[in-house]
């Protein structure tokens, strides 16, 4: 009796450890997924919405098939190898300095994204709720919300995103249509776009905002090993980030009058919100930016977090601390020389991120695959 009841304890912790591991994978997923929406956010706003809005349904479909390239080689490479990183992965199957140069090319693109999403987050809150605020006051003011926000850890963002993953659609969708309510047919206009061609090679080049599916390679907050790979899962809620990327840009483009995209001067001008004077319509707008903004600051600290844990392997070590502080470090140098960099490089690194992550990714996958072919043969 005695010994059947310690046995049932103990399937008990085991299922509670099993559910409590899943419900981290699936966190991460969801973490993801909000990364790749204020990538597709950052990019349209930055590059579709005043040249062609047409572009952000060719990013709509183009952004999730190069999430799919990168998300299933990594799901499977991990499934294969126990549930290990694909930093472990690529230790075994390439020479040690080429795995170790790909870990710290992984984190520089995470970084990128870090930096885009710190971009958005300071031309944001300029453009719409602090206009008369300097702007080193609001990126030191970003730099802040960042390091506290990042003080939760992973596991602290992975519970924050995967606690948003249906209420900040649902609430973006509750406010744009309400918005929208007896407003006349021409908001709908931009989104038509000026020109297939011309759409669909700003479309195209959304495809870097996949690259944060490289955060699907490591390990969940709080979660030493990850025995079992639900590939399913995983490609479901980085893919799920699209959809909340879309009612992003929809609540922006549809809730801004379309003559003043021409007028715009800079970045930060395209995302100001204007609305009509009737109060509860300021009060939306407000309530739209203000989800857009928790979104920039969860996809900014994720990609943090896991560009410092990448450029922690690549230092031969689990030097976390070290590796946050150096990343940091960038992200603060990159924030303050904005006035003098601009957005536009970023943008026309977009391409590039894929690019390396596609290298990231597919040379340990191959790697991998070339000792059976051989064995075959």
């Amino acid at each position: 009796m005695i010994v059947q009841r310690r046995k049932r304890r103990a399937d008990a912790r085991t299922a509670r450890s099993e559910q409590r591991t899943h419900a981290s994978a699936r966190a991460q997923g969801a973490l993801v997924g909000t990364m790749a929406a204020c990538q597709l956010f950052l990019d349209g706003t930055g590059r579709m919405l005043p040249d062609a809005g047409g572009a952000l349904w060719w990013s709509a479909l183009l952004c999730p098939a190069g999430a799919l390239l990168l998300t299933l080689p990594i799901a499977r490479m991990r499934r294969e190898a126990d549930g290990r990183e694909l930093a472990d992965v690529a230790l075994a199957a390439l020479p040690a300095p080429v795995a170790l140069a790909l870990c710290a090319l992984c984190g520089l693109t995470l970084l990128l994204d870090a930096a885009a999403a710190l971009y958005g987050l300071t031309e944001l809150t300029h453009a719409s709720l602090l206009p008369q605020t300097d702007e080193r006051v609001i990126v030191l003011m970003a730099l802040t919300a960042l390091l506290l926000s990042a003080y939760a850890g992973l596991t602290g963002m992975q519970r924050l995103a995967f606690l948003l993953r249906r209420t900040l659609p649902i609430l973006l969708l509750l406010l744009m249509a309400w918005s929208l309510w007896g407003r006349p047919i021409e908001n709908l206009y931009p989104l038509a776009g000026h020109g297939v061609r011309e759409s669909l090679r700003l479309g195209a080049g959304s495809l870097g905002a996949g690259a944060c599916a490289l955060a699907a390679g490591f390990l969940p907050g709080g979660v030493r090993q990850l025995p079992q790979v639900r590939a399913r899962e995983t490609c479901g809620y980085c893919l799920s980030g699209h959809l909340l990327a879309v009612l992003l840009l929809l609540g922006l483009s549809l809730s801004t009058p379309y003559s003043l995209w021409p007028l715009a001067g800079g970045w930060g001008a395209r995302m100001v919100l204007q609305g009509r004077p009737a109060l509860y319509n300021g009060i939306l707008y407000r309530m739209v930016t203000v989800l857009q903004l928790t979104a920039l600051l969860i996809a900014a600290c994720g990609a943090l977090l896991f560009a410092a844990h990448a450029l922690s392997r690549a230092m031969r070590g689990r030097r976390d601390r070290l590796a946050f502080a150096l990343a940091f470090a960038l992200l603060t140098a990159a924030g303050l020389l904005r006035s003098r960099l601009g957005l536009s490089w970023l943008l026309a690194a977009m391409p590039w991120r894929y690019a390396a992550a596609l290298a990231v990714v597919w040379l340990p996958f191959l790697a991998r695959r070339q000792p059976a072919g051989e064995a075959g043969a």
